[in-house]
């Protein structure tokens, strides 16, 4: 259900939609993560970038619908770092990042930034 909505909100979101945007971007990294790491994951990306990845963080690439953009970012990218802490596993919208990229069974990296249950 909550898949179907994201799609439902970024569907609406893209009604002129780009076809150059349509594909999964080879080198691009989505950062999924609560903003309490934030400093930490401004640091892993300019390391990724360093590396020759594109990545995406949500202080630059947001516009429009929130639901709607991230989930573009889930779709464009061919790898997603979920940053996971306490503060993540309780975000309704970090959670929802992360599932959404289940279904989309996309390549999930985990960054443990604190010891969690799942």
């Amino acid at each position: 259900e909550k898949e179907e909505h994201i799609r439902h909100a970024h569907d609406h979101e893209n009604d002129d939609d780009d076809p150059q945007q349509q594909h999964s971007h080879d080198n691009m990294v989505m950062l999924s993560y609560n903003w309490g790491v934030q400093e930490t994951v401004v640091r892993i990306k300019h390391e990724l970038e360093a590396a020759g990845f594109t990545v995406w963080l949500d202080l630059e690439k947001m516009s429009g619908s929130t639901l709607g953009a991230m989930a573009q970012a889930v779709e464009d990218s061919a790898v997603i770092i979920t940053c996971v802490s306490r503060k993540y596993q309780e975000s309704a919208a970090c959670r929802t990042e992360a599932e959404y990229a289940y279904v989309l069974q996309k390549n999930v990296v985990p960054c443990m930034f604190e010891p969690q249950p799942w």
